[in-house]
């Protein structure tokens, strides 16, 4: 069987002690890029609130890509900070001097200290975390057609595509699937 993670509300809900006021102090502003390379855990859910409800933009990137992929994107996106699971350093490590605009490397990871790593600068998620204390307040002015997400295609001729999801659009997206027969979820 799995671990459990607790989900802390607080961090998805008011922005306190949480990944907003993090990405700020590290220097990430509205508009930037925040890539996610990463599995699906409670930590990646933990960003996909945080950096779009800063007024930047969240890109996740597919682990399973080959490595030249990977550098395309992290480049052509211009990502300013890079997510990574611990489990996922190695390869994140083989590309590093590639990497164009990233600023920095955040680690997530549950141990107490940071794996080894060649990667500057590099952050510990869960320290960073327990370290911040200052109150976020969300902004209140982010526009509907403000991007909020981005991703890329793969298995795709040449280089990856990358599209852009709004605030609107990820907004409708999820009002279409709350609806009865969206996906055929309804009792007979």
């Amino acid at each position: 069987m799995g671990k459990y993670f607790v989900i802390r509300t607080r961090i998805l809900l008011n922005g306190r002690d949480g990944l907003l006021p993090l990405c700020q102090a590290l220097g990430a502003k509205r508009g930037d890029r925040i890539a996610t390379f990463d599995w699906n855990d409670h930590r990646h859910l933990e960003a996909y609130f945080a950096i779009p409800c800063m007024g930047a933009v969240l890109h996740t990137v597919n682990i399973r890509l080959l490595n030249e992929h990977i550098v395309y994107i992290l480049n052509h996106a211009e990502d300013t900070f890079l997510l990574v699971d611990e489990t996922l350093l190695p390869v994140i490590e083989r590309i590093s001097s590639k990497l164009h605009t990233v600023k920095g490397f955040i680690v997530m990871t549950n141990q107490e200290s940071l794996p080894a790593a060649s990667l500057q600068p590099v952050y510990s998620y869960e320290r960073l975390l327990a370290d911040e204390n200052a109150a976020y307040e969300f902004s209140t002015d982010i526009h509907e057609s403000a991007p909020a997400g981005m991703c890329y295609t793969s298995a795709t001729t040449g280089n990856p595509k990358g599209v852009t999801y709004t605030h609107r659009s990820i907004y409708l997206h999820s009002l279409c699937l709350g609806l009865t027969d969206t996906f055929g979820l309804y009792r007979a």
